[in-house]
């Protein structure tokens, strides 16, 4: 009896702390590329450049095709195709000049919309390993790289609550999005709150061992 009631009690904590620090109701932000500093100093003058915005179906197993808003920009060296995944950016960069691009991860920093500065992990780093030095890479010509940028500063590790709520390493959302409820979604949406928000990702190259400073401005647009 007492086993039976430790089990039940437990359950119903376990409930409870769904119920209150759950989320169920989820916003899904257009955060698209706005703007691109490109180096206006560098050694050789990088061309016309533009900012093209590219809808594109993306669909899962057992889930409905949605339409993702991707952003490309182009110059004489890169041409990087960027868009906006929750708790992270994902990105194509193709290496179109003659010359061998390097990216050092150490240098690429990210600004949320309130101007705090973050350090970024990448991908196949583990996120115990967010603090440790990431390396660098090389892109040769006609070189492509699909990576993306996760701030540090938004993982952290939950812990966890017996065997029914597992300890891991969870990620915020770059723009708040989750809710307990759809009132307050909604009046997040009809508010406006988060639309105008601009976050940025600083993202050095190197071309001919000279550091080029790219600065990718992100603004919320709306939602889907």
């Amino acid at each position: 009896m007492k086993k039976n009631l430790f089990f039940t009690l437990t359950l119903i904590l376990i409930m409870c702390l769904f119920t209150s620090c759950g989320s169920t109701y989820m916003a899904v932000y257009d955060l698209g590329l706005s703007s691109v500093e490109s180096p206006s100093d560098s050694k050789d003058p990088f061309g016309n450049s533009e900012i093209v915005k590219i809808s594109d179906e993306v669909s899962s197993k057992n889930k409905k095709a949605q339409i993702v808003n991707k952003y490309r920009y182009t110059d004489k060296y890169i041409d990087i195709v960027w868009w906006y995944s929750t708790t992270q950016f994902e990105f194509e960069l193709k290496n179109v000049s003659e010359k061998t691009l390097k990216i050092n991860w150490d240098d690429v920093t990210f600004m949320d919309y309130t101007g705090n500065i973050s350090r970024i992990m990448h991908k196949g780093v583990k996120y115990i390993d967010k603090d440790k030095s990431q390396g660098s890479i090389s892109i040769p010509k006609n070189g492509k790289l699909n990576d993306i940028i996760v701030p540090t500063s938004n993982v952290y590790f939950s812990q966890g609550f017996g065997v029914y709520v597992p300890s891991e390493w969870k990620q915020k959302s770059i723009i708040p999005c989750f809710y307990k409820s759809k009132k307050e979604m909604q009046n997040d949406i009809d508010n406006k709150i988060w639309i105008g928000k601009k976050v940025q990702i600083l993202f050095p190259i190197e071309i001919e061992g000279k550091k080029n400073d790219y600065n990718f401005e992100f603004t919320v647009n709306g939602t889907y």
